[in-house]
């Protein structure tokens, strides 16, 4: 039970922090205090740091899927070396 609720703290913190730095963003806009090409500058920061956290959390996928298809790539080259029978 207390897994779940530090998973789903930690899933939510992800969409407090994007939503505070729109709305923090919107209001320095509003107010002239930020032009919109830094506004979206300003906002790419959290998204960028999203994507590479899930990017990194399939690293271990990305070698097992590369292994794999060496392995694949070998039992080709294995299997075009020998004669094939056909009935």
């Amino acid at each position: 039970m207390i897994a779940m609720v530090f998973f789903e703290l930690s899933d939510k913190l992800d969409f407090l922090t994007m939503a505070l730095c729109w709305w923090y963003g919107v209001h320095l806009v509003s107010h002239s205090e930020l032009s919109a090409t830094k506004f979206f500058i300003f906002i790419s920061i959290p998204f960028g740091s999203q994507v590479a956290g899930f990017t990194f959390g399939f690293t271990k996928n990305f070698s097992k899927g590369y292994v794999a298809a060496n392995r694949i790539l070998y039992q080709f080259k294995r299997s075009g070396s020998r004669e094939t029978r056909t009935c």
